[in-house]
């Protein structure tokens, strides 16, 4: 199964969205992500 997830550049949205992608990965699902390129303020890195 392959599985985008699109979230805004916030932690609020970014966070969860990567929980629900362990879950999906766990599962054998191939995971892509579209954000926002400003994720500042989520101390979260650039990929």
């Amino acid at each position: 199964m392959r599985v985008v997830i699109a979230a805004s550049g916030t932690g609020g949205h970014v966070i969860p969205a990567l929980a629900v992608a362990d879950a999906l990965r766990a599962r054998d699902a191939e995971v892509s992500f579209i954000t926002t390129r400003d994720r500042s303020g989520t101390g979260l890195p650039s990929r």
